[in-house]
Protein backbone atom coordinates (compact mmCIF):
# COMPACT_ATOMS: atom_id res chain seq x y z
CA UNK A 1 0.00 0.00 0.00
CA UNK A 2 1.70 3.09 -1.26
CA UNK A 3 1.56 6.51 1.28
CA UNK A 4 3.28 8.97 -1.21
CA UNK A 5 1.58 12.12 -0.46
CA UNK A 6 0.59 11.15 3.79
CA UNK A 7 3.04 13.45 5.53
CA UNK A 8 1.97 16.22 3.24
CA UNK A 9 -1.95 15.38 3.98
CA UNK A 10 -0.58 15.77 7.74
CA UNK A 11 1.04 18.92 7.73
CA UNK A 12 -2.00 20.56 5.42
CA UNK A 13 -4.20 18.87 8.58
CA UNK A 14 -2.34 20.40 11.45
CA UNK A 15 -2.07 23.67 9.86
CA UNK A 16 -5.84 23.68 9.60
CA UNK A 17 -6.44 22.65 12.99
CA UNK A 18 -3.64 25.25 13.89
CA UNK A 19 -5.99 27.58 12.13
CA UNK A 20 -9.32 26.91 14.15
CA UNK A 21 -7.98 26.85 17.60
CA UNK A 22 -11.90 26.98 19.24
CA UNK A 23 -12.59 23.69 17.27
CA UNK A 24 -10.05 22.22 19.44
CA UNK A 25 -10.66 24.11 22.21
CA UNK A 26 -14.66 22.77 22.69
CA UNK A 27 -13.43 19.60 21.84
CA UNK A 28 -10.79 19.46 24.51
CA UNK A 29 -12.28 21.66 27.40
CA UNK A 30 -15.72 20.04 27.85
CA UNK A 31 -15.15 16.46 28.11
CA UNK A 32 -12.46 17.47 31.13
CA UNK A 33 -15.04 19.96 33.09
CA UNK A 34 -17.67 17.35 32.76
CA UNK A 35 -15.41 14.28 34.22
CA UNK A 36 -14.58 16.67 37.01
CA UNK A 37 -18.27 18.26 37.82
CA UNK A 38 -19.77 15.25 37.10
CA UNK A 39 -17.49 13.29 39.06
CA UNK A 40 -18.82 15.02 42.15
CA UNK A 41 -21.76 15.99 41.24
CA UNK A 42 -23.15 12.45 40.75
CA UNK A 43 -24.19 10.48 43.89
CA UNK A 44 -26.65 7.76 44.04
CA UNK A 45 -27.00 8.03 47.80
CA UNK A 46 -30.12 8.82 49.18
CA UNK A 47 -29.40 11.92 51.41
CA UNK A 48 -31.14 15.05 52.69
CA UNK A 49 -34.80 14.27 51.10
CA UNK A 50 -37.36 17.66 51.79
CA UNK A 51 -39.59 16.29 54.88
CA UNK A 52 -42.15 17.48 56.04
CA UNK A 53 -44.14 17.15 59.53
CA UNK A 54 -47.30 17.32 60.63
CA UNK A 55 -46.48 16.42 64.77
CA UNK A 56 -50.06 16.50 66.30
CA UNK A 57 -48.45 15.25 69.47
CA UNK A 58 -45.61 18.05 70.70
CA UNK A 59 -44.54 15.97 73.77
CA UNK A 60 -40.95 14.58 74.16
CA UNK A 61 -41.81 11.09 72.53
CA UNK A 62 -42.88 13.02 69.33
CA UNK A 63 -39.69 15.37 69.50
CA UNK A 64 -37.89 12.17 69.76
CA UNK A 65 -39.13 10.91 67.04
CA UNK A 66 -38.72 13.45 64.77
CA UNK A 67 -34.98 14.26 65.87
CA UNK A 68 -34.08 10.51 64.94
CA UNK A 69 -35.50 10.83 61.41
CA UNK A 70 -33.44 13.64 60.73
CA UNK A 71 -30.52 12.41 62.48
CA UNK A 72 -30.22 9.27 60.00
CA UNK A 73 -29.26 11.82 57.49
CA UNK A 74 -31.36 10.37 55.21
CA UNK A 75 -34.30 13.27 56.00
CA UNK A 76 -34.00 17.09 56.07
CA UNK A 77 -37.21 18.48 57.69
CA UNK A 78 -37.96 21.82 55.88
CA UNK A 79 -41.04 22.89 57.76
CA UNK A 80 -43.96 21.93 59.45
CA UNK A 81 -47.57 21.59 58.11
CA UNK A 82 -50.68 21.71 60.21
CA UNK A 83 -53.59 19.36 59.07
CA UNK A 84 -53.25 15.67 56.50
CA UNK A 85 -54.57 18.19 53.55
CA UNK A 86 -51.66 20.36 53.88
CA UNK A 87 -48.98 17.54 54.31
CA UNK A 88 -50.39 16.06 50.66
CA UNK A 89 -50.70 19.30 48.84
CA UNK A 90 -46.73 19.30 49.88
CA UNK A 91 -45.94 16.27 48.16
CA UNK A 92 -48.50 17.03 44.96
CA UNK A 93 -46.08 20.42 44.40
CA UNK A 94 -42.98 19.07 45.07
CA UNK A 95 -42.18 20.74 47.88
CA UNK A 96 -41.45 17.78 49.65
CA UNK A 97 -40.60 14.02 48.65
CA UNK A 98 -41.50 12.62 52.36
CA UNK A 99 -44.20 13.37 54.90
CA UNK A 100 -44.13 12.16 58.31
CA UNK A 101 -47.74 12.20 60.21
CA UNK A 102 -47.67 11.54 64.19
CA UNK A 103 -51.19 11.41 65.53
CA UNK A 104 -51.99 13.11 68.70
CA UNK A 105 -51.93 10.12 71.04
CA UNK A 106 -48.41 8.80 70.22
CA UNK A 107 -46.74 9.58 73.49
CA UNK A 108 -49.47 8.20 75.93
CA UNK A 109 -49.02 4.57 73.29
CA UNK A 110 -44.85 4.64 73.57
CA UNK A 111 -45.11 5.07 77.54
CA UNK A 112 -48.16 2.33 78.12
CA UNK A 113 -45.86 0.05 76.15
CA UNK A 114 -48.70 0.36 73.19
CA UNK A 115 -48.61 0.20 69.73
CA UNK A 116 -47.74 3.52 68.14
CA UNK A 117 -48.80 3.73 64.90
CA UNK A 118 -47.08 7.03 62.53
CA UNK A 119 -48.02 7.98 59.08
CA UNK A 120 -44.94 8.14 56.36
CA UNK A 121 -46.03 9.73 53.51
CA UNK A 122 -43.89 9.13 50.05
CA UNK A 123 -43.81 10.63 46.46
CA UNK A 124 -43.52 7.73 44.63
CA UNK A 125 -42.75 9.53 41.58
CA UNK A 126 -38.85 8.06 41.78
CA UNK A 127 -38.78 4.93 43.34
CA UNK A 128 -35.57 4.68 44.24
CA UNK A 129 -35.69 7.19 46.54
CA UNK A 130 -39.03 5.83 47.49
CA UNK A 131 -37.61 2.02 48.19
CA UNK A 132 -34.77 3.35 50.26
CA UNK A 133 -36.55 6.31 52.57
CA UNK A 134 -39.57 3.79 53.36
CA UNK A 135 -36.31 1.00 54.09
CA UNK A 136 -34.91 3.77 56.22
CA UNK A 137 -38.36 4.54 58.04
CA UNK A 138 -39.02 0.78 58.82
CA UNK A 139 -35.10 0.20 59.95
CA UNK A 140 -32.51 2.60 60.42
CA UNK A 141 -34.45 5.92 62.37
CA UNK A 142 -36.90 3.08 63.99
CA UNK A 143 -34.36 1.31 65.86
CA UNK A 144 -32.92 4.25 66.99
CA UNK A 145 -35.44 5.04 68.39
CA UNK A 146 -36.07 2.27 70.21
CA UNK A 147 -32.91 2.57 71.71
CA UNK A 148 -32.77 6.06 72.79
CA UNK A 149 -36.26 4.92 74.51
CA UNK A 150 -34.63 2.23 76.05
CA UNK A 151 -31.72 4.73 77.37
CA UNK A 152 -34.53 6.72 78.92
CA UNK A 153 -36.66 5.39 80.66
CA UNK A 154 -34.08 2.72 82.13
CA UNK A 155 -36.05 -0.76 81.33
CA UNK A 156 -34.91 -3.27 78.25
CA UNK A 157 -35.34 -2.38 74.78
CA UNK A 158 -38.80 -2.88 73.58
CA UNK A 159 -40.10 -4.96 71.70
CA UNK A 160 -40.91 -2.38 68.37
CA UNK A 161 -43.29 -0.25 69.77
CA UNK A 162 -44.02 1.82 66.78
CA UNK A 163 -45.97 1.05 64.20
CA UNK A 164 -44.39 2.47 61.09
CA UNK A 165 -47.05 2.53 58.11
CA UNK A 166 -45.86 3.65 54.63
CA UNK A 167 -47.64 5.02 52.01
CA UNK A 168 -46.43 5.28 48.76
CA UNK A 169 -48.69 8.11 46.60
CA UNK A 170 -48.29 8.89 42.80
CA UNK A 171 -46.41 5.53 42.19
CA UNK A 172 -47.73 2.81 44.51
CA UNK A 173 -46.51 -0.36 42.46
CA UNK A 174 -42.80 1.62 42.46
CA UNK A 175 -42.25 1.35 38.47
CA UNK A 176 -39.23 2.51 37.46
CA UNK A 177 -40.80 3.81 34.24
CA UNK A 178 -43.11 5.88 35.59
CA UNK A 179 -40.39 8.25 36.57
CA UNK A 180 -37.69 8.31 33.93
CA UNK A 181 -40.33 7.71 30.70
CA UNK A 182 -41.69 11.59 31.29
CA UNK A 183 -37.98 12.73 32.60
CA UNK A 184 -37.08 10.98 29.12
CA UNK A 185 -39.37 13.67 27.52
CA UNK A 186 -38.15 17.02 28.14
CA UNK A 187 -34.73 15.64 27.19
CA UNK A 188 -35.90 14.34 24.28
CA UNK A 189 -37.15 17.71 23.39
CA UNK A 190 -34.38 19.82 24.43
CA UNK A 191 -31.85 17.86 22.44
CA UNK A 192 -34.25 18.25 18.97
CA UNK A 193 -34.78 21.17 19.25
CA UNK A 194 -31.31 23.14 20.60
CA UNK A 195 -29.56 21.15 17.25
CA UNK A 196 -31.76 21.84 14.94
CA UNK A 197 -32.27 25.43 15.88
CA UNK A 198 -28.66 25.61 15.93
CA UNK A 199 -27.66 24.17 12.55
CA UNK A 200 -30.39 25.64 10.64
CA UNK A 201 -28.70 29.02 10.62
CA UNK A 202 -25.25 27.65 11.17
CA UNK A 203 -25.75 25.76 7.85
CA UNK A 204 -27.18 29.27 5.97
CA UNK A 205 -24.43 31.13 7.21
CA UNK A 206 -21.91 27.87 5.80
CA UNK A 207 -23.56 27.86 2.30
CA UNK A 208 -24.04 31.46 1.92
CA UNK A 209 -27.86 31.51 1.92
CA UNK A 210 -28.58 33.68 5.22
CA UNK A 211 -26.84 36.59 3.18
CA UNK A 212 -29.21 36.23 0.62
CA UNK A 213 -32.03 36.75 3.27
CA UNK A 214 -30.48 40.00 4.36
CA UNK A 215 -30.78 41.73 1.19
CA UNK A 216 -34.57 40.49 1.05
CA UNK A 217 -36.80 42.35 1.98
CA UNK A 218 -37.67 40.70 5.64
CA UNK A 219 -36.71 42.88 8.46
CA UNK A 220 -33.94 40.85 10.88
CA UNK A 221 -36.99 40.85 13.55
CA UNK A 222 -39.13 39.27 10.91
CA UNK A 223 -36.11 36.97 9.82
CA UNK A 224 -35.69 35.70 13.47
CA UNK A 225 -39.74 34.74 13.89
CA UNK A 226 -39.64 32.97 10.49
CA UNK A 227 -36.79 31.12 11.82
CA UNK A 228 -38.01 29.98 15.35
CA UNK A 229 -41.95 29.73 14.69
CA UNK A 230 -41.84 26.53 12.69
CA UNK A 231 -40.05 24.81 15.36
CA UNK A 232 -42.16 26.27 18.08
CA UNK A 233 -44.98 23.91 15.94
CA UNK A 234 -42.55 21.04 15.91
CA UNK A 235 -42.24 21.12 19.50
CA UNK A 236 -45.68 20.83 19.93
CA UNK A 237 -45.45 17.77 17.84
CA UNK A 238 -42.85 15.87 19.13
CA UNK A 239 -44.38 16.24 22.57
CA UNK A 240 -47.45 15.08 21.23
CA UNK A 241 -46.04 11.51 19.96
CA UNK A 242 -43.71 11.05 23.00
CA UNK A 243 -47.43 11.74 25.19
CA UNK A 244 -48.88 8.81 22.71
CA UNK A 245 -45.93 6.80 23.18
CA UNK A 246 -45.48 7.17 26.88
CA UNK A 247 -49.79 6.55 27.10
CA UNK A 248 -50.42 3.53 24.82
CA UNK A 249 -46.77 1.83 25.08
CA UNK A 250 -45.60 1.94 28.63
CA UNK A 251 -49.35 2.59 30.17
CA UNK A 252 -48.65 6.08 32.06
CA UNK A 253 -51.97 7.67 31.97
CA UNK A 254 -52.01 12.07 32.65
CA UNK A 255 -53.23 12.44 35.66
CA UNK A 256 -54.18 16.57 35.58
CA UNK A 257 -54.67 18.57 32.76
CA UNK A 258 -53.12 17.74 29.19
CA UNK A 259 -54.13 20.91 27.91
CA UNK A 260 -52.11 22.71 31.01
CA UNK A 261 -49.17 20.36 30.14
CA UNK A 262 -49.15 21.38 26.53
CA UNK A 263 -49.47 25.27 27.34
CA UNK A 264 -46.43 24.80 29.49
CA UNK A 265 -44.25 22.64 27.44
CA UNK A 266 -44.53 25.50 25.06
CA UNK A 267 -42.78 27.72 27.78
CA UNK A 268 -40.25 25.25 27.58
CA UNK A 269 -40.07 25.08 23.92
CA UNK A 270 -39.12 29.05 23.77
CA UNK A 271 -36.40 28.49 26.40
CA UNK A 272 -34.23 25.73 24.43
CA UNK A 273 -34.73 27.98 20.90
CA UNK A 274 -33.64 30.55 22.99
CA UNK A 275 -30.74 28.44 23.94
CA UNK A 276 -30.18 26.76 20.15
CA UNK A 277 -29.91 30.50 18.83
CA UNK A 278 -27.16 31.94 20.68
CA UNK A 279 -25.40 28.68 19.58
CA UNK A 280 -26.15 29.83 16.18
CA UNK A 281 -25.15 33.11 16.66
CA UNK A 282 -22.18 31.64 18.78
CA UNK A 283 -20.76 29.35 16.45
CA UNK A 284 -18.28 29.30 13.62
CA UNK A 285 -19.52 25.89 11.64
CA UNK A 286 -21.36 23.44 12.38
CA UNK A 287 -19.27 20.61 14.29
CA UNK A 288 -18.61 23.89 16.86
CA UNK A 289 -22.80 23.93 17.38
CA UNK A 290 -22.73 20.17 17.70
CA UNK A 291 -19.62 20.24 20.31
CA UNK A 292 -21.99 23.60 22.04
CA UNK A 293 -24.94 21.71 22.08
CA UNK A 294 -23.87 18.58 23.86
CA UNK A 295 -21.94 20.45 26.43
CA UNK A 296 -25.28 22.03 27.52
CA UNK A 297 -27.39 18.70 27.28
CA UNK A 298 -24.79 16.88 29.44
CA UNK A 299 -25.38 19.53 32.15
CA UNK A 300 -29.47 19.14 31.93
CA UNK A 301 -29.35 15.54 32.01
CA UNK A 302 -27.54 15.23 35.37
CA UNK A 303 -27.67 18.65 37.19
CA UNK A 304 -31.96 18.83 36.43
CA UNK A 305 -33.05 15.56 38.78
CA UNK A 306 -33.72 13.50 35.65
CA UNK A 307 -31.69 10.78 36.67
CA UNK A 308 -29.89 11.17 40.05
CA UNK A 309 -31.96 13.57 43.10
CA UNK A 310 -30.82 17.05 43.58
CA UNK A 311 -30.66 16.56 47.34
CA UNK A 312 -27.77 14.61 47.01
CA UNK A 313 -25.54 16.89 44.96
CA UNK A 314 -23.08 19.63 46.60
CA UNK A 315 -24.20 22.59 46.32
CA UNK A 316 -22.35 24.40 44.09
CA UNK A 317 -24.09 21.87 41.60
CA UNK A 318 -27.49 21.77 43.36
CA UNK A 319 -26.97 26.09 42.58
CA UNK A 320 -26.31 25.32 39.06
CA UNK A 321 -29.70 22.83 38.49
CA UNK A 322 -31.63 26.25 39.43
CA UNK A 323 -30.18 27.94 35.82
CA UNK A 324 -31.34 24.69 33.81
CA UNK A 325 -34.59 24.82 32.12
CA UNK A 326 -35.07 20.89 32.08
CA UNK A 327 -34.94 21.11 36.26
CA UNK A 328 -38.11 23.11 35.81
CA UNK A 329 -39.66 21.45 33.19
CA UNK A 330 -39.45 18.19 34.52
CA UNK A 331 -41.05 18.80 37.79
CA UNK A 332 -43.89 20.54 35.44
CA UNK A 333 -43.35 17.25 33.59
CA UNK A 334 -43.54 14.99 36.69
CA UNK A 335 -45.89 17.01 38.64
CA UNK A 336 -49.07 16.90 36.08
CA UNK A 337 -48.27 13.40 34.75
CA UNK A 338 -47.75 11.47 38.24
CA UNK A 339 -49.32 13.96 40.81
CA UNK A 340 -52.15 15.36 39.39
CA UNK A 341 -50.32 19.01 39.70
CA UNK A 342 -52.73 22.17 38.80
CA UNK A 343 -51.28 25.41 38.16
CA UNK A 344 -51.67 26.63 41.40
CA UNK A 345 -49.52 24.27 42.36
CA UNK A 346 -46.93 24.83 40.00
CA UNK A 347 -46.32 28.48 40.05
CA UNK A 348 -43.17 28.12 41.94
CA UNK A 349 -42.23 26.45 38.94
CA UNK A 350 -43.69 28.31 35.66
CA UNK A 351 -42.58 31.62 37.34
CA UNK A 352 -38.71 31.05 36.91
CA UNK A 353 -38.28 28.72 33.60
CA UNK A 354 -40.96 31.84 31.91
CA UNK A 355 -37.74 34.07 33.28
CA UNK A 356 -35.40 32.05 31.68
CA UNK A 357 -37.35 31.80 28.86
CA UNK A 358 -37.26 35.25 28.25
CA UNK A 359 -33.97 36.01 29.12
CA UNK A 360 -32.63 33.41 26.99
CA UNK A 361 -34.39 34.53 24.21
CA UNK A 362 -33.53 38.53 25.06
CA UNK A 363 -30.16 37.09 24.83
CA UNK A 364 -29.87 35.17 21.80
CA UNK A 365 -31.83 37.67 19.29
CA UNK A 366 -29.43 40.88 20.97
CA UNK A 367 -26.50 37.84 20.35
CA UNK A 368 -27.71 37.03 16.67
CA UNK A 369 -28.48 40.44 15.77
CA UNK A 370 -25.16 41.85 16.48
CA UNK A 371 -23.42 39.08 14.37
CA UNK A 372 -25.36 39.94 11.49
CA UNK A 373 -23.91 43.71 11.82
Amino acid sequence: MKTTGCFAILQKELIHMARDPMTILFSMLPPIIQVIAFGYAINTDVRNLTTVVYNQDARQAGRELIHTFENTGVYKIVGNVWSHDELIRALVEGRAVVGIEIPPDFSDRVHAGESAAIGVFMDGTNNTIALQAMSTAKGIGLSSLTQRLSRLTGEPEPQSPIDVRPRVLFNPDLLSAHFFVPGIIGVAIQLSLTMLVAFAIVREREVGTLEQLMVSPATRLALLIGKVIPYVFLAYAEMGMLILVMRFIFGIDIRGSAFLLFGLSGIFALAVIGIGLFISATAQNQLQATQMAVATLLPSIFFSGFIYPRDTMPALFYGVSYFLPLTYFLDILRGIVLRGAELRNLMNTVFPLSAMALCLLLLSVFKFRKRLD
